[in-house]
């Protein structure tokens, strides 16, 4: 008799995370069951043909849980295994990890009922649907220890870095004011004894997703998200190579991409703030982690006529953003991924239910 098929669909970078995962679930169901997951270099072995194999699983499957991550939501694979297993009339279930919440991920994914995984619980849930779809009578007893090595703590900093957000943020502006010192020349330097490709006029440095220019007595840095835990070093660095002792608070904005939206009202936002880390400041708005700031949209303008002097513009509505201030000693120890994980997780930031899906097309 064969065994049921679970198939784990999920993005190849999130492998890390679910290959150990699978050797539980194959562990807490007694072998009852056969896990496939095509990363994992055992359901595929190498060498064979892994879109045959994909499509020979997917036909044997019973049940298919779809891992939702930002990573799986930038690929088009996801609703490629998806919908053909749906279209085959197998149980699709999709679970959101790594800080994806499902109630925000659009059609078609989204209309699926699903769960999220954010404890041990969410473990559970996987083993559960398995006992009712299978018949089984498995044990729920996965642990915290268990959920921390697979989806759950030891991921958390990858979370809370700057980078993990960066198909959702379009930049990170910054303005260091009044640096009485050649920080220009010190970056240059830095990039220089590193053999990073640079580029270097007289008022402005930039290299691969990064840009610093002179401004009167302010640098203005714009940056790509991706690289700002590398950015911020490089720039304590160049400010004290440079002789600077202190710097004043530095301006932050960091821009969104459209399908990010802001919850509406300060009642609500700061309602579900008021379990968090987040506190309001002494100098109105918020504060966390040594940063005053305030969250609103932003805004363009748009012309209704075929001229901007026949037509006056008109103010639109953007996508979310955040302005504040760094007060801190140091940029690199600015918590702003952790803060952004702060206000996903309380849903003062989410995706556009009505956009296009979770991170699709944006890079």
């Amino acid at each position: 008799m064969c065994k049921p098929i679970v198939f784990l669909s999920h993005s190849s970078k999130d492998k890390e995370r679910l290959a150990p995962f699978k050797e539980m679930l194959l562990k807490k169901t007694g072998g009852t069951i056969e896990v496939f997951l095509s990363s994992d270099g055992q359901s595929i072995p190498f060498g064979r043909n892994w879109i045959t194999k994909i499509e020979e699983a997917l036909n044997r499957a019973k049940l298919m849980f779809v891992f939702v991550s930002w990573n799986s939501l930038d690929s088009h694979w996801l609703f490629f295994e998806s919908g053909y297993a749906y279209s085959k009339g197998i149980k699709v279930i999709p679970v959101g990890i790594l800080g994806v919440d499902l109630s925000r991920v659009a059609p078609p994914v989204g209309l699926l009922q699903g769960f999220n995984i954010n404890s041990e619980e969410g473990l559970n849930n996987v083993l559960d649907v398995i006992n009712k779809e299978c018949e089984h009578q498995h044990v729920l007893d996965f642990s915290r220890s268990e959920y921390d090595v697979t989806l759950g703590a030891q991921n958390r900093a990858e979370q809370d870095s700057l980078a993990y957000f960066s198909p959702v943020i379009t930049s990170v502006e910054m303005v260091l004011k009044e640096c009485k010192g050649d920080v220009l020349s010190a970056l240059a330097a830095l990039f220089e004894s590193a053999g990073t490709c640079y580029q270097r006029d007289t008022n402005k440095v930039s290299t691969f997703g990064f840009v610093m220019e002179l401004a009167k007595e302010d640098f203005i840095v714009t940056l790509d998200a991706s690289v700002a835990a590398a950015a911020f070093l490089n720039l304590d660095k160049a400010i004290a190579t440079a002789g600077i002792k202190q710097v004043a608070p530095v301006s932050l904005t960091v821009n969104f991409d459209k399908g990010i939206q802001l919850v509406s009202g300060v009642t609500r936002m700061t309602a579900r703030l008021s379990k968090t880390a987040v506190a309001l400041s002494t100098q109105g708005g918020l504060s966390f982690g040594g940063m005053n700031f305030e969250l609103d949209r932003q805004m363009s303008l748009s012309f209704l006529g075929r001229s901007s002097t026949v037509t006056p513009p008109r103010a639109r509505i953007g996508p979310a953003r955040i302005r504040g201030e760094y007060g801190g000693n140091a940029l690199a120890e600015m918590p702003l991924g952790e803060l952004i994980q702060i206000l996903f997780d309380a849903e003062v930031l989410y995706e556009d239910p009505y956009g296009p899906p979770l991170l699709q097309g944006t890079h």
